[in-house]
């Protein structure tokens, strides 16, 4: 392959001897603005992967105790650390301040273990405290025949959606559980039952 063949073939302007030197000027800052664009274009991809907002959390080891027929924030000491935060969000509390505006894949599951429950139910809010409002931004809800008092049912829910999100917004998951003998309970007993997701996919 002969010097220029493979600018020509991506499409950029190729020179030859006939080239003057007072076309020298015009000729190098043509592949100047070539380069350029390379460099606009690998910017943009870099965005898009490189940094790109991730956070992934489980259940601590403690998990958190939730009463019944009650929507629960699921707060700090439900939590354990990070699997994964990059992308600079913000966590306190149980908390997630977003980083940038963008489209987001977010995620929450809850497991309920070994009690006679009758619903499962998870809920991402957005800015607010309040759940069942049009802040929410994705809930899921099982509820199943009555069982038998006593019955050792494991009752799980997971609710996930791709949404735009602003700089700086904040979101919270919350978990309800119903059973018949409205026990207080804890949220699972593995890592896997308490999962909450959140990663940037897209620009808004």
């Amino acid at each position: 392959m002969a010097t220029g063949d493979a600018a020509g073939a991506a499409g950029l302007k190729v020179y030859d001897d006939t080239l003057l030197v007072a076309d020298v000027d015009t000729a190098l800052n043509q592949r100047g603005d070539d380069v350029a664009a390379v460099m606009g274009r690998t910017a943009d991809l870099e965005k898009l992967t490189k940094g790109t907002p991730k956070f992934m959390v489980n259940r601590s080891s403690a998990g958190q105790v939730v009463g019944a027929e009650v929507w629960s924030q699921i707060n700090a000491t439900g939590w354990a650390t990070p699997l994964k935060n990059v992308g600079g969000f913000g966590w306190s509390g149980g908390a997630l301040t977003i980083p940038r505006a963008g489209i987001y894949e977010v995620q929450a599951h809850a497991m309920f273990r070994g009690n006679d429950y009758r619903t499962a139910a998870v809920q991402i809010t957005r800015n607010t405290t309040q759940v069942d409002t049009d802040s929410s931004i994705t809930a899921n809800e099982t509820t199943v025949d009555l069982p038998s008092v006593g019955a050792a049912l494991h009752l799980g829910i997971t609710a996930s959606r791709y949404v735009s999100l602003n700089a700086n917004d904040v979101i919270r998951v919350f978990v309800l559980q119903r059973n018949r003998n409205d026990d207080i309970v804890n949220v699972g007993q593995y890592a896997f039952d308490l999962t909450f997701d959140v990663v940037w996919v897209d620009e808004q």
